[in-house]
């Protein structure tokens, strides 16, 4: 059978099919299969889709040139500045510049901001090549207590 990734090509197409609002009794019409097929191969491909994911992250958290935690009540816009300079620190040139950095925060940590201040942490990850992401601290807590990984900076 062949694979993409962690899904079977059954699981390409009903995910295809799934992602464009088709109920699994459609899909399995299209399919020539059973709805009861269909909605196998849509969970085990979900399932499989967050695995990806995990393994993904996994992969960020032990891999990343530096590792920084914003800590509460840090004002959003000293952020930049904390990732910039503790990237220089290690010899890393950050991809980007303060407003990504800004914007990463306010998008994927929403719920760690409350006005101009971070009311809950947030882990900054910069890669070797100078990328940046950024995830609630305590959606990968647990991840990085798992993998050993320790936290460089808390800033």
């Amino acid at each position: 059978m062949d694979r993409v990734g962690f899904l079977t090509q059954r699981q390409v197409e009903v995910l295809k099919y799934w992602s464009r609002g088709l109920s699994t009794r459609q899909i399995a019409r299209i399919l020539g299969t059973s709805h009861q097929d269909v909605a196998s191969s849509l969970k085990r491909a979900l399932q499989n889709v967050e695995r990806a994911k995990t393994t993904l992250l996994a992969y960020r958290l032990v891999s990343s040139a530096l590792r920084v935690v914003i800590k509460e009540g840090t004002r959003l816009i000293d952020v930049p500045v904390i990732v910039v300079s503790e990237a220089d620190r290690v010899g890393v040139r950050v991809r980007g510049d303060f407003t990504l950095i800004f914007k990463l925060i306010r998008y994927k940590a929403r719920a760690c901001v409350s006005g101009k201040v971070v009311s809950k942490p947030v882990l900054v990850l910069v890669d070797r090549d100078g990328s940046v992401d950024v995830y609630p601290y305590d959606e990968v807590a647990d991840l990085l207590e798992r993998l050993g990984v320790e936290v460089g900076v808390e800033a």
